[in-house]
Order: C-alpha cells, then sequence, then structure tokens
C-alpha cells in the first residue's frame, strides 16, 4: 500500500487516493464511516436519531464492527442531512481547503455507537471506553492530520486522554480574531499518534455543525487555522 494513501500533504493524500471505491481488510466499529485514509476525522458523541425502521443501538459493551472500510474520491456524503449538511461541507471545505477532498478523505466516527440525539444522555463511562476501547485504535489506523472534535464534552473526554502525546514544544496558534466570539472556544492541541512521523492538530469548532449557532465567519477561523497548521513543519523532530 503506497505511503502516500497517508502522506501529510492533503493534495498528495488525495492523488493516492483511488478513483473508484477499493474495500481493504478493515471494518469500520458501529457509529464510524468515511475514508480508511482520512486526512480529516470528525469526532462526535453518538449517531443521534437512528433512521425509519432501523433498531434503536444501545451502545456502551459489545460494539459491532460491520460496514468494511474502503477508499476512494465519493465515500461520505453529508447532504442527507438535509439544511444541516452545507454546514457540514462547509466545515470539512475549511479544514481540507477544497471541497473536492471533502468526500475522499473525511471519516465522521462517534466516540459511542448509541443511537442520543441529546449528548448529555450519554454515559460518560461509554464515552471513555469507546476512545480507549475503538477509537484510539482506529486513529492509529486512519493516521489523520486534522482531529475535530465535535463538541466540549467530546474534547473534554479526549484532550486528557491524548495529553500524553502532546508536542510541547510545537508553535502556538497565531489566529486569534479580534472578536471575542470568533475565538475558539479552546486552544488546539498539537499531538503525534503513534506510528505516525507527523504532528496532528485537535480542535475543537465553536459549535456543532448540525446546529446553526456554527455561522459562515465561525468556519473561516477555523479555515485560517487549519491553513497556518498545514504551512508548519510536518514532523517534530
Amino acid at each position: 500500500m503506497s505511503e502516500d494513501l497517508y502522506s501529510t500533504n492533503v493534495e498528495v493524500r488525495y492523488q493516492a487516493t483511488p478513483q473508484t471505491q477499493v474495500l481493504i481488510e478493515r471494518r469500520w466499529p458501529r457509529g464510524c464511516t468515511g475514508a480508511g485514509n482520512a486526512f480529516l476525522v470528525l469526532l462526535g458523541p453518538s449517531m443521534g436519531k437512528e433512521k425509519p425502521g432501523e433498531s434503536r443501538a444501545p451502545g456502551g459493551d459489545n460494539r459491532p464492527y460491520r460496514d468494511p472500510m474502503t477508499m476512494g474520491r465519493s465515500v461520505i456524503d453529508f447532504m442527507g442531512l438535509g439544511g444541516r449538511g452545507h454546514r457540514w461541507n462547509r466545515l470539512c471545505k475549511a479544514l481540507l481547503g477544497e471541497d473536492r477532498y471533502t468526500p475522499a478523505l473525511t471519516a465522521l466516527v462517534n466516540l459511542d455507537w448509541s443511537h442520543e440525539t441529546d449528548e448529555r444522555e450519554v454515559s460518560p463511562k461509554h464515552l471513555v471506553s469507546g476512545f480507549h476501547d475503538h477509537i484510539w485504535k482506529l486513529l492509529i489506523q486512519l493516521r489523520p492530520r486534522i482531529i475535530c472534535a465535535l463538541t466540549r464534552r467530546v474534547w473534554d473526554t479526549v484532550a486528557p486522554e491524548v495529553r500524553q502525546f502532546e508536542m510541547a514544544d510545537f508553535p502556538k496558534c497565531p489566529i486569534e480574531p479580534s472578536e471575542p466570539r470568533l475565538r475558539l472556544p479552546v486552544a488546539p492541541m498539537f499531538i503525534r499518534i503513534p506510528g505516525c512521523d507527523f504532528v496532528t492538530m485537535l480542535i475543537k469548532p465553536h459549535n456543532h455543525p448540525s446546529r446553526p449557532y456554527l455561522g459562515v465567519r465561525h468556519i473561516a477561523v477555523l479555515g485560517q487555522v487549519s491553513t497556518w497548521f498545514q504551512s508548519q513543519p510536518v514532523s517534530d523532530k
């Protein structure tokens, strides 16, 4: 398998990605989908409301691995979310740089596999065990450059767990808008995922993309931070 599939450069990773979907010998844990070589991982708390006719997933232990993992130029699509899909796509474009990267290099993963629309209903124990037992291993496989924690609760769950991998000497992000409401709710973290020879950014948006409070100007700031990050030296060595 070509190392370019996991390149630190988004365009190189995109060009190495097959034009049509290709199965790889892995399966997604329930509640996760997208690109098997994701440059961008969107990290949520749980799957949200079940679809009509779908059995409600309980979450917690015994998480199944069902859908095969794929790589390709069109492996994820947010337009099925209706009007919310535009915000999801705008967020991905801002973090990745171009629209064409979104369907090819994005993965959506959830700490827990329950069908919950309110993350407050998800057990803290399930969030932590989901990260330890499934999501951290998945991140090591995907080797993303950007992890976007979609809610504060996700951030508060994940940030302490990855603190040991933080690159303390990585430059401080200089993007700080003059308007307080546009500033990031928490400073990005820069970590080195085991097995990777590059730095990955953990960032939190101002709000979840399914909520209207994540505006165009908020997303523009996230894009500025991502552009700055991707211009930095890729390795901590």
